[in-house]
This record gives C-alpha cells, sequence and structure tokens, in this order.
C-alpha cells in the first residue's frame, strides 16, 4: 500500500457539462442514487441565469444556497 503524503479541502468542486445532467451540483453525487421526487432544481436559466442541473435534495440544495449561491452568481454576472 501507498502513504499518505497530502491531505486537502477542495477548493471548487463543479460537475462537468456531460455529467450536469446525472451528478448533484452540490456533492457530486449519481442522482440515479436518489429518487427523482427528492431532486431539486438549480436556477437552470430564464431570470435567475444558472446552470441547467440538480440537486440531489433540499439539504445539498440549501448548503449551495449559504455556502457559495451569492458568490458563484455574481462571478456569472461579472463574466457576462
Amino acid at each position: 500500500a501507498g502513504e499518505l503524503i497530502h491531505t486537502a479541502t477542495p477548493v471548487v468542486a463543479h460537475p462537468t457539462l456531460g455529467n450536469l445532467k446525472t451528478s448533484c451540483y452540490h456533492c457530486l453525487a449519481p442522482l440515479s442514487a436518489r429518487r427523482k421526487q427528492e431532486w431539486v432544481r438549480t436556477h437552470a436559466g430564464g431570470d435567475g441565469g444558472g446552470a441547467s442541473g440538480h440537486f440531489c435534495g433540499t439539504t445539498c440544495a440549501e448548503t449551495a444556497w449559504h455556502l457559495y449561491h451569492e458568490i458563484e452568481t455574481a462571478v456569472g454576472d461579472a463574466a457576462a
């Protein structure tokens, strides 16, 4: 076995565009592991902007809202 030489908390974790429809936008877990009724849509374009993806449930959606939604929106607005 190998020797652990480093651990770190990721600075950014985001599903690839190819996985946006199959992975939770926050925890990156496969959406197929949860019932579709539990999924929470991201704001998915329109007036809210944003990517068209899902959170695996309300816990991830609420965590994302509190941790980084405001920053992510500001960056997106600045890039537009």
